[in-house]
């Protein structure tokens, strides 16, 4: 068994360092700025060898009684245009409420569930904090075994099909993660956050996982803002060009505003960004694709 992933106490600062790092170097920065040493034990980043370039846009944070209204709301923006996405979903929640007995995000997965533009993706178990940064492999109901189990079943009950990719809550995981996902035979796609840059794997795959991370945000967790559409096509045009991907990640309920309706300057954003995705797809310079669609076309 392999040492845990480096995620120590400093991980959360780590991340938001390299989410910040995709940022400027999308505004003119690049990966020569940084010192990898300072970071983390590798010394730089592997570069793929890039097929073709590709744009995944992922919607975390869908679960159960986890404001089904807004979840409703972003994942019909990229439905009416015709846009493929990646929806994870917590299939239970902190109270112990499972995904099916929500009967409005229930209902309304099902609706979809055939609808060939969505994949959708385990996001953890209960997205407790770092959920899966220290978790042990067995069994028990705290374990990365029975919480990837059990948490595939839950969605699979609802939306027809076994999950293929895991997202796990804040980005970090530990060897036990992966050795349960392993275990399942389906499930061969790890979508954390930037700290697999900094490992040297990202955008490929190690030992039957391609690991896909996120590689920018539309929320700036450390600033507590929005970015703008400039920052996030920045950031998207930098790691086309260094990785060949760009992984855009979005939370619903953050398009909320104070009295908890959706915000149409935060909305536009995201359409916004959706127009240039699509606007790099028609002129041939990239795909709009799922995470288990890079995987089985090999697309990195």
């Amino acid at each position: 068994m392999m040492g845990r992933i480096n995620i120590d106490s400093i991980g959360w600062l780590l991340f938001l360092a390299l989410s910040g790092f995709f940022l400027l170097a999308g505004n003119g920065g690049s990966l020569s700025n940084i010192d990898m040493n300072v970071i983390g034990e590798y010394s730089e980043i592997l570069l793929p060898d890039t097929s073709e370039r590709v744009i995944v846009f992922r919607h975390d944070d869908i679960g159960p009684e986890w404001s089904d209204d807004s979840a409703i709301y972003i994942t019909e923006i990229f439905r009416k245009r015709n846009v493929v996405h990646v929806i994870s979903v917590v299939p239970t929640n902190i109270g112990g409420m499972k995904l099916y007995e929500d009967p409005v995000i229930a209902d309304y997965l099902r609706s979809i569930k055939d609808d060939e533009s969505i994949e959708f993706a385990l996001h953890g178990y209960d997205h407790s904090f770092h959920e899966f940064e220290d978790i042990a492999l067995d069994g028990s109901s705290n374990s990365a075994m029975y919480k990837i189990t059990d948490g595939s079943r839950i969605l699979e009950d609802v939306v027809g099909a076994a999950p293929v990719s895991f997202v796990p809550p804040y980005g970090v995981y530990n060897d036990n993660t992966l050795a349960a996902m392993k275990s399942g035979g389906s499930m061969n796609i790890m979508s954390s956050c930037p700290y697999d840059v900094n490992k040297g794997r990202a955008f490929g795959k190690v030992d039957g996982i391609m690991y896909l991370p996120a590689t920018v945000f539309l929320y700036d967790w450390e600033g507590d803002h929005p970015n703008s559409a400039d920052e996030i096509i920045g950031s998207c045009e930098y790691t086309l060009g260094e990785f060949g991907a760009c992984v855009i990640t979005l939370h619903h309920h953050k398009f909320l505003d104070s009295r908890g309706n959706m915000d149409p300057e935060k909305v536009q954003v995201l359409i916004d960004v959706i127009e240039w995705a699509k606007s790099k797809e028609e002129d041939g310079e990239a795909r709009i694709v799922r995470l288990k669609d890079i995987f089985d076309e090999d697309l990195l």
